[in-house]
Formats: C-alpha cells, structure tokens, sequence
C-alpha cells in the first residue's frame, strides 16, 4: 500500500482574518505518531496518525504567510527531513462590517444591527438621529452616561466566529422620523480608542464627559468619533457605517384582475411594517343589500424581489354576489390603502361540436329521417325542387322523369284514332 499524509484547514482559500481560529486536520495511513509545526515551531507532538484536529489561535499574530506541516514518525525525523505533508495560511488584518436588520423600520417597530468583525470581541454600536445630538433616539444607552438625546450607545459582544447581533432595538413613536446614522466600532488589539489610553468610548469622544453632545450636528459627531478612533496616527481601531430609514408606518395593496365566482381574489400589496405584522385584509360589497366575505390575516414577510416587505392572501368566491368589491388592507395601526375587484358570473363550459362523420349505415338497415313540416302553398312553390334521392331499394314513384314516356304514348294514342276514322 503507497505511504499517504494528508493535511488540511477549514477554510479555502486559506486566509484568515487575525483573531479568526485556524482549525487543523491530518492523517497518515501509515506509521506510529504526528508531529505538528507552524513555520518551524513545534506545537504538536505524539498526534494520532488516524486522524487528529487542532486549533491555532491567531489573535495575537502579525499579518502574513504561515506554513503549517507535519511529520510522520518514524518514517520523517522533524529536525532534519521534509515534511510529509504541508500547507500555508494568510493572515490578514481583520475588517469589520455591520448593517441594519432592514434598510427601513416603521415607527413602533423594532430592528437589529448585525455583522461581523473577526477576531474581535466586542463593538461599541452608535445611532445618531437626523437633528444630531438635539434630536431624539431610539433605543436606551448602555454603558455610559449621555447628554445628547439623539446619540445613543450600546456595547456588545463578539462571538468566536466574529459574528455579532444586537438585541431588539424598539423604536418608539415619538422618535424623529428620517436618515439615521449607526456607526459600530472596534478598539482593535490594543483594547484602547485611538491614543486616548481609554477604552471607555463615551469618555474619549466627549473629554470625560466635558463636551455637551448635545448641541452637536450629526456631521459633527460622524467627525468626533472618527477623530477619536480610526483616524489617530498608529491607530488599530475599526468603524463601520450603516444607515436605517425610519419612516410612518404604510401598506400599499396591488391592483386587482376580475374574479370570476366560485373562484379566488389573491390579494398582494407591501409594507414597512416589520416582518411577520399582521395585516387585516377585508372585501366588502359595494352594491345595495351586497355581501362581505370574511376577513383574512396577511403576515408581512421579507421579499428579495421588493424594497419594502410584501403579502398575500387568498379569499374564495363561493359565498359572494356578482358585483363590485372593496378591497382594503389595514396594519392595525391606523394605515390603510384601498382598491377594487369586480366579481363575473363563472364562465360557461363551451359545448363541444364534433366534426366526426356520422357512421353509414349498414345494407339493408334503414335510414332515419327527419320529418319536414310542409309548407303552405304560395307562388314560390309553384316551381319544383329537385327530388331527393330515394333510397338504395325502395320504390319509385312517379314524378317528372316519366313525362317523355306520357306524350309518346298520347301521340300514339292520337294517331290510331285518326287512323281508325278513316277507314
């Protein structure tokens, strides 16, 4: 059996953000142990040659190319022999990236920012109102003290992927309506803001709290944070910015085709309002004395085809009259759109004409016929029609064929009689 190592990582290509871990798997099928090295330093010894994984741990690693190998025992001494097997991994300074939930949230609703910021453990996430400071926010700080109505903060936490989510960030109804700014940040590797040997956020943007926010625009506090953070000399930090409109909350329903009855009305339409809102649909007559059919419940959902989050929902026709429908679609908070939807009688099914001849008649058998009724006697009637041909066998009465044979033998008739009186 041909001597075989294998070695492998858990990403390809394999380059790795600093901080990310790099999970390492060998094999030999053959041989008695594995040694582990990473650009020449041991950090594994007496691996099982059936199969062994390991995590490397980059966080406190400089950027570039790492080769990782391995060494089957006894065939391969490390110290003075080629490894059996080997791979590289890049390191590279690791990014950070954010966004909202959705692009839009409705007053009232809710929304989370999330992203990813490898080898990180924790961001500081901003939101700054369209007024700026003097504005008014929506979600509570956390972790500091603020004087700025439109600035708020929160901190949170980075999982071992670098993966991030906020809780549910409640917007209230009296917050401003508009553009708002969120900005996520990261202290880097160093765990301070900038070159302010601070690693409290609200502290190195505001002097220790010295600086009133509150009179600040929102350009103004854009430009504090990053002149405190990415934008120091030798500074590691990372920003990342995102926006979120905050809007009124809407429905817009759809257009609609003629029903037929005893068929559906599907309606469609989009909302702001987040995702799984319930939407009461309603359709309801608009003829005297008409009918209205039950009322149904959509759940907004999101929609790749559509900016804002869309529905649907389906109504039978059995139980309706033919006329026009109103059709309306509610978000329960006061926001509604209308349309209408003419219901038609059903279609009736077409009848099928069969262009088939009809099978001949067997000898012998006889044919069926058609009465006709028998027109009374006009001056359009004084002109015969041509006979119908009797069937094959049946007797012939007479008719106009015979009228030559009739004169011959009146002609006759007449000559023998003359004949007669002069003798």
């Amino acid at each position: 059996m041909p001597f075989k190592a294998e070695l492998k990582v858990n990403k390809d290509p394999s380059i790795y953000h600093i901080g990310e871990n790099v999970k390492i798997a060998g094999s030999a099928n053959t041989g008695s142990n594995i040694t582990l090295k990473i650009d020449d330093a041991e950090i594994g010894r007496d691996l099982d040659i059936k199969g062994f994984d390991y995590t490397w741990q980059t966080k406190d690693k400089p950027p570039g190319s790492y080769r990782i190998a391995i060494w089957i025992l006894p065939l391969s001494d490390p110290a003075h022999d080629l490894p059996d097997a080997s791979i590289s991994v890049v390191l590279i300074r690791g990014g950070l990236f954010a966004e909202p939930s959705a692009p839009f949230v409705a007053l009232g609703d809710e929304f989370t920012v999330e992203g990813i910021v490898p080898g990180r453990d924790r961001v500081d996430i901003f939101t700054i109102a369209p007024k700026g400071g003097g504005g008014k926010g929506f979600f509570v700080e956390k972790g500091g003290v603020l004087d700025a109505a439109g600035l708020t903060y929160g901190a949170y936490g980075v999982n071992t992927d670098g993966d991030f989510e906020t809780e549910k960030i409640k917007v209230s109804k009296e917050v401003d309506t508009g553009t708002y700014l969120i900005a996520v940040l990261n202290y880097g590797r160093d765990g301070i803001w900038g070159m302010s040997q601070s690693d409290n956020m609200l502290a190195a943007i505001s002097n220790n709290y010295a600086t009133d926010l509150g009179v600040k625009t929102t350009d103004q506090l854009l430009a504090i944070l990053k002149d405190t953070t990415i934008n120091e000399a030798g500074s590691d930090d990372l920003l990342s910015i995102a926006t979120i409109s905050v809007e009124q909350g809407s429905v817009t329903v759809d257009e609609l085709e003629d029903a037929l009855l005893a068929g559906e009305i599907k309606v469609t339409g989009t909302t702001n309002r987040q995702v799984d809102t319930a939407i009461i649909v309603t359709v309801e007559s608009l003829e005297v004395n008409g009918t209205k059919l039950k009322p149904m419940i959509a759940k907004a959902k999101e929609d790749d085809k559509t900016f804002y989050n869309s529905f649907d929902v389906a109504f039978a026709t059995e139980s309706a009259n033919i006329g026009t429908y109103q059709v309306t679609v509610d978000d329960g908070d006061g926001h509604t759109a209308s349309t209408t939807v003419r219901i038609l009688p059903a279609e009736e099914h077409a009848v099928n004409v069969s262009t088939t001849p009809s099978p001949k008649p067997a000898v012998n058998e006889p044919v069926p016929t058609t009465p006709v009724a028998t027109p009374s006697p006009t001056a359009a009637t004084l002109v015969p029609s041509s006979p119908s041909p009797a069937p094959e066998g049946a007797a012939k009465e007479p008719g106009f064929e015979a009228l030559p044979a009739l004169i011959a033998l009146t002609v006759l008739g007449f000559l023998l009689v003359r004949s007669r009186q002069k003798r």
